[in-house]
Parts: structure tokens; sequence; C-alpha cells
């Protein structure tokens, strides 16, 4: 790459925030600067609503009797409810410590999950270094030089759920 252009990093491209209430899956995006105790607060309030949602609501004078109420109740509590926190560069370690945090609460379930994001980045040409090239007469192709390029970064993903209830 010619030394009058530069790479400008495009930001990562996220949905748009879950309604806590639908029965998208939740996600929570995580910076390297995400404050840590309303980031818990925030999951465990999605944990809560999720679990909240999949129990519904029945009536305990139901005609099928109670026998029929608990298996109801087990059939849906087998649906688990999870709250995805993902990270990618330096909020890795982050991610981490969150992972770590609900891995020490004792009826929460943790999974990591790893791997790698796709980002494209724009090549510019620099302003101050095409004035220049004008000014001196000394002009560079720009044909070999392509508008954009690929960046690979790395990524985990911490699935955090409520344990079964056995």
């Amino acid at each position: 790459m010619p030394t009058d252009f530069h790479v400008e990093k495009r930001a990562l491209h996220h949905p748009a925030i879950a309604n806590p209430l639908s029965s998208q899956p939740k996600i929570v995006y995580i910076s390297s600067r995400a404050p840590f105790i309303s980031t818990v607060k925030r999951v465990e309030k999605l944990l809560a609503i999720g679990q909240k949602r999949e129990l519904g609501q029945f009536r305990i004078d139901d005609k099928d009797g109670e026998k029929q109420l608990l298996r109801k109740l087990s059939k849906k509590a087998k649906k688990r409810q999870e709250v995805t926190l993902k990270a990618t560069g330096k909020a890795i370690a982050k991610a981490l410590e969150f992972a770590i945090f609900f891995q020490a609460k004792p009826h929460l379930r943790v999974s990591l999950n790893t791997g790698t994001v796709q980002t494209v980045d724009d090549i510019v040409k620099d302003e101050e270094a095409a004035m220049n090239d004008f000014t001196n007469g000394t002009f560079q192709s720009d044909e070999n030089v392509p508008e954009a390029q690929m960046r690979f970064l790395p990524m985990v993903e911490v699935a955090i759920s409520l344990k079964q209830a056995r």
C-alpha cells in the first residue's frame, strides 16, 4: 500500500437490542469500558424476565388438577432462557471476568464459545499527502489500491442460563 493511504477502521455492526419480553435471543455486547455491576444487573434482569415469561401464568384451581399443572410447568421449564455476552478484541478479558463471576453462582450455568468475526475497513487517501503530491508534481497511481480490506477479530461468547431444577 502506498504511503499516502491509511486504513480507517469501521465500527462493528450490531443488530438492534431485542425487547426483554420478546422470545428473541438476549444478547449483551461488552466493551472494554463496560461497567461491571450494571452489566451484571442487566444480565440478571434479563434472566429473571426470561424465566417469568417461560413459566407464564397458571391457575391453581385448574380443572386438570395439581399433577397436570406440575407436568405443564416441567415441560415449560425445559426450555432454557439464555443471555449471551459477546465481546471482541480488548473486551474479551472483560467478558471472561463476567464468565468467572457468573460461574461462581450455583444457580447459573455458564458456557464459553470462541471464534472470529469478519469486518471491513476502508482504505482512504490522505488529503495532505495528495496535496503534497500535487504541489511536487509526483503522482502515484491509485489503480492498484483497493477501497476496502477484510479484517478478522477474535470473539468470545459467554452464554449464561439458569440451571435446571431436579
